[in-house]
């Protein structure tokens, strides 16, 4: 067949196929030129057969400067190893379009050692245009989903992980790299893995979405309660391919959700035993709504305004109207008392207080606030005002009976000291005048009348002390007590230089009191520690502090006659005295003013003894 009929039809075979058909050689000298180029030149580097013919080069030379090293060696390569070339570049063409180029080859070596390419060169511009746009937004779904808190992740049919994002890797503890090709059971313990699992066979056996909360121990001892949405995913042609998932930890949000819970619930059972409930009103739709013990106060579970104004006592109602609309006008806080009929026709009083919700533009969209059933506790107030009353009258009659009582001591003071100081005085003249004429019996006669003259009066003294104590004025002050009984110790001493009587005083004894009670306080608690002490060769006295049930207790010890604790409830009586105490001095009133200035502290005090082993008295202010 003639060649130039053979060429026509191999121009007309490659008119069809998409692209450069070409042939071309490269002779031993590195030039090239083409056997045979198709039309499809034309189209792909807007050159025309003869010119690319003429000069192969043309082709190289639209190749953009970055490709064209890589070009050449992948041409190099296959030559000298005859392997098929497979190449991808870009060209610009004389009209300045840019267009991806893949070229074929299969190059051949000729007897005379040039290199025949037999090839195809195709555009492929659009399938590059639509990987960088795959590539794009393939990088756009990875930043979106990176970006997101929540975990979410790829798993295949059998549970292994396929991809995850960066909040995964955060929470996992490990980049997506080494989660890639692993399952639940590398993650967590068995049995929570086992659950995962089956979650996930639910969700692809179905074909659905599935929410699930699941408890999540990981290996590190971490406990997460994880909120996740899972659903199968599927190829083009239906196929299951596995799942994704996105998981949120709630762990935290729980733990809120549970105390609020409980918080509501205290806030309840608090409500229900203040008799507090809370309330809303909306002024829109007119209708007030509140909490459990708000609606078993009223009796309903919610009611128009207008029922609330019908249950409230007719004599109250205006006092109401008026608060609600001071509050409404002036947003001032909503106070008032009031009496409620409830349905069952038992009334209550009620004491409500609230305040309005504004908008923007300063109007009251919303009402809140409480209202406290304080029946019980007004009636108790008129009780207590009641009582106040009564106390009060009590207390007017009684200080006149003290006024009375003061005068009365004065008068019997008085009226018993006259005679007494005149019958001493008679025996102090009888017995300047006839006391030589005398023996010795009318002198302890006479003396035993001027003894008991001076008793009676220093009896009379402690009586009007006694009487004092109850009503004079407390003024508390801060207290030395060892200062103070070391002063009383030394008095003591000085009263009697004869004794030889031993004191032990705990140093810094600090209390708060009255300053001249708690002296005669001490002072007489000492004066019977010295005194009951008398006949002990040794005598010790002390005094101290310790800790009487968690509370701060003082202390007077002494080693002296001791007395019988069945007896002690005569101890702090006035005017009474113990069997084996009588024939010592005093009035039998010391311990009863002691008793009676330790109250008036708010104190206690007590005694601890055996008889001959000493005593022990404490006292608490």
């Amino acid at each position: 067949m003639d060649s130039q009929i053979e060429s026509q039809i191999l121009q007309d075979l490659t008119a069809s196929i998409p692209g450069v058909v070409y042939q071309f050689v490269v002779r031993l000298d590195g030039s090239w030129h083409f056997n045979f180029v198709s039309k499809g030149i034309e189209n792909l580097f807007e050159v025309t057969q003869e010119d690319a013919c003429r000069d192969a080069d043309i082709m190289t030379r639209c190749i953009i400067d970055e490709d064209r090293p890589s070009f050449h060696e992948s041409v190099d390569y296959a030559v000298q190893k005859l392997l098929p070339w497979n190449h991808e570049h870009r060209i610009r063409t004389s009209s300045g379009a840019l267009k991806w180029i893949r070229g074929m080859a299969l190059p051949r070596r000729l007897p005379d050692g040039s290199t025949l390419w037999n090839g195809i060169l195709s555009d492929i511009t659009e399938r590059k245009q639509a990987e960088d746009d795959i590539r794009r937004d393939k990088a756009l779904l990875r930043c979106l989903i990176d970006s997101v808190g929540d975990l979410i992740f790829i798993k295949d049919m059998n549970g292994v992980y396929q991809a995850c994002n960066k909040a995964s890797e955060e929470f996992i503890g490990l980049p997506e790299c080494e989660q890639i090709g692993k399952t639940d059971f590398d993650f967590f313990d068995r049995d929570v893995a086992e659950v995962i699992r089956k979650c996930d066979m639910q969700i692809m056996d179905s074909g659905k979405e599935g929410r699930f909360e699941e408890w999540v121990t990981y290996r590190d001892g971490r406990r997460i309660l994880l909120d996740t949405v899972k659903a199968p995913f599927y190829d083009p042609d239906g196929n299951q391919l596995g799942l994704v998932g996105i998981s949120r930890d709630i762990t935290e949000r729980k733990r809120a959700e549970e105390a609020l819970r409980r918080s509501e619930q205290q806030l309840a059972e608090a409500q229900k035993l203040a008799h507090i409930g809370s309330w809303e009103w909306d002024p829109i739709t007119n209708e007030i709504t509140g909490s459990d013990e708000f609606s078993r106060m009223f009796g309903m579970v919610s009611f128009s305004y207008d029922s609330f104004l019908e249950m409230v006592h007719p004599d109250d109602r205006e006092t109401v109207k008026n608060a609600v609309r001071e509050t409404l006008a002036h947003q001032s806080p909503y106070n008032v008392h009031y009496r409620l009929i409830r349905p069952d026709g038992i009334t209550r009083i009620i004491h409500a207080q609230g305040a309005g919700i504004i908008d923007g533009a300063g109007k009251i969209v919303r009402g809140l606030g409480t209202a406290q059933d304080v029946t019980e506790r007004k009636e108790m107030e008129e009780k207590l005002e009641m009582l106040y009353s009564e106390l009060a009258a009590h207390a007017v009659k009684l200080e006149a009976a003290n006024r009375e009582l003061e005068a009365f001591n004065a008068t019997v003071s008085h009226d018993l000291r006259t005679p007494l100081v005149r019958i001493n005085r008679i025996c102090q003249l009888f017995l300047n005048l006839y006391g030589d004429r005398l023996d010795e019996v009318g002198h302890e006669y006479l003396r035993g009348i001027c003894s008991s003259t001076l008793q009676m009066s220093n009896l009379i003294n402690t009586f009007l002390e006694f009487s004092r104590l109850s009503h004079c004025a407390l003024v508390r002050q801060t207290v030395n007590l060892s200062s103070m009984a070391t002063e009383i110790a030394a008095e003591l001493k000085i009263g009697s230089p004869e004794r030889q009587v031993q004191f032990r005083i705990t140093e810094g004894i600090i209390t708060e009191g009255d300053p001249e009670l708690l002296r005669i306080a001490l002072v007489n608690i000492l004066g019977n520690a010295w005194k009951y002490s008398a006949r002990k060769e040794n005598a010790v006295i002390e005094f101290g502090i310790t800790e009487y049930k968690e509370k701060q207790a003082f202390f007077v010890r002494d080693n002296g006659v001791g007395f019988d604790m069945t007896k002690s409830g005569r101890l702090f009586a006035p005017f009474q005295r113990l069997k084996n105490q009588e024939e010592l001095t005093g009035h039998g009133i010391g311990l009863s003013t002691v008793h009676r200035i330790i109250s008036r502290h708010g104190g206690r005090i007590w005694a601890e003894s055996e008889p001959g082993k000493g005593a022990t008295f404490y006292f608490s202010l």
